[in-house]
C-alpha cells in the first residue's frame, strides 16, 4: 500500500465543502487488496472505488470527501484509516487537516501622507476560485 501520512492543510472558505481528495492504494505483494475505510471525524467520508490499472500495476482509488460546510472558522484534524485484514502493513492512518479560513467582509488600509515615514504599502489579497 502507498504510505501517505497526511493530506493538507486544505484551505476552505466558510460555508463550503472542501474538494474531494484522491489517492491510490496498491499491493506491492501478490493478491488483491480488500480495503475498508473508516473516518474519525464527522466531516470526513472515505470510499474505495473499483480497482484499475495504474503505474504500480493495479490500484484501488480512494476518495476522501471533506464535508466541511457546517464547520466554524478554525483548523480541524481527523484521521482516515485504510485497512485490509490480509495485508501486513495495515491499518494505515492518514492525517487530514483542513483550515476553514474566515474572510473579512472589508479591509481598510492606511498609507502615510507625502513626507511620512513610509513611501509605499503592500497588501496581499487572496481571491477564492469559483465553486
Amino acid at each position: 500500500m502507498v504510505k501517505l501520512p497526511s493530506l493538507g492543510p486544505v484551505y476552505i472558505n466558510p460555508g463550503a465543502n472542501g474538494p474531494t481528495q484522491l489517492l491510490e492504494a496498491y499491493n506491492v505483494g501478490d493478491g488483491a487488496l480488500n480495503l475498508t475505510v473508516r473516518a474519525t471525524a464527522s466531516w470526513l467520508t472515505g470510499s474505495v472505488g473499483t480497482p484499475s490499472a495504474c503505474s504500480q500495476g493495479v490500484c484501488n482509488p480512494v476518495s476522501i470527501a471533506l464535508n466541511t460546510f457546517a464547520l466554524a472558522p478554525g483548523t480541524y484534524t481527523g484521521f482516515v484509516t485504510l485497512a485490509d485484514p490480509n495485508a501486513i502493513d495495515t491499518p494505515l492512518d492518514i492525517t487530514v487537516t483542513v483550515t476553514i479560513a474566515a474572510v473579512p467582509s472589508a479591509v481598510t488600509l492606511f498609507v502615510t501622507p507625502v513626507g511620512g515615514g513610509a513611501t509605499s504599502a503592500a497588501a496581499t489579497v487572496y481571491i477564492a476560485g469559483a465553486a
